[in-house]
């Protein structure tokens, strides 16, 4: 059974902290695809992904309200430019 990477180690992945993750989930609801039975953040490695590639994106000046509308096929589009 695959449990999924805490938030702690999607940081580490990402290069964000967990408080910038928290705060992309609260607001944007771009994070973890669920939640341990314990309420804890669980991120896959396609949440992985998408965080990485959102990130590399926001950095290029794209924003994240717009990012988080956006399905995976596009960001990868995007970012593999």
């Amino acid at each position: 059974m695959n449990t999924g990477k805490r938030i702690g180690e999607a940081a580490t992945l990402t290069g964000l902290s967990a408080h910038a993750l928290r705060q992309w989930h609260r607001r944007y609801d771009i994070g973890p695809s669920f939640n341990s039975g314990g309420g804890q953040r669980r991120y896959s490695d396609q949440d992985i992904e998408r965080i990485q590639r959102i990130d590399r994106l926001r950095q290029q000046g794209f924003s994240l309200a717009t990012l988080a509308e956006w399905p995976m096929a596009s960001l990868r589009q995007h970012t593999e430019r």
